[in-house]
């Protein structure tokens, strides 16, 4: 249980960490609200991704 966790919760940081890469590549500056919603979809998309990640991995 806590392996299945700590493994989500590595893969929905390595995730946030690429999209915030990526949104660093695309746009020079952002206002702070743009930030937030930047920052919340990739907590939403991370931990989708982390939870297929580990289910997938899981069930195989």
């Amino acid at each position: 249980m806590i392996r299945a966790m700590l493994s989500t919760a590595l893969v929905t940081g390595a995730f946030c960490a690429l999209f915030a890469a990526g949104v660093d590549l695309v746009t020079e500056a952002l206002a702070i609200w743009q930030v937030m919603i930047a920052g919340a979809v990739s907590g939403f998309l991370g931990s989708l991704v982390g939870q297929i990640v580990i289910g997938g991995r899981l069930r195989g």
